[in-house]
């Protein structure tokens, strides 16, 4: 009785593991698409000026950083529909933050 508890608790361990890291992901995701999003949209910044300036917010202790840079990354600006999705190389966690006048 005592090995099967322990092996079960080894299973699901891991499995909470990859949720929590899943759940994290989502947020950091989230958190840049919003903060690219108003930069690009609200204040009218390039795609550097939203890197070097609104992403710091992402850095550590927060977050472990923005994903990618201004010239590339895992992340998609659609400029017709004035919209930001981040995390586009891990579809399940990925976010998209879409501008829309007259919020505030």
């Amino acid at each position: 009785m005592g090995l099967a508890c322990i092996s079960t608790l080894g299973l699901i361990a891991p499995t909470l593991a990859n949720w929590q890291q899943a759940q994290r992901q989502t947020i950091v995701h989230g958190v840049q698409a919003v903060l690219m999003c108003n930069g690009l949209f609200t204040s009218h910044r390039s795609l550097t000026q939203v890197f070097d300036q609104e992403l710091k917010y992402l850095e550590p202790p927060r977050f472990d950083g923005a994903r990618a840079a201004a010239a590339t990354g895992p992340y998609q600006v659609n400029w017709a529909s004035r919209s930001v999705t981040v995390g586009t190389d891990s579809p399940e966690t990925a976010v998209t933050a879409i501008f829309r006048e007259g919020f505030s």
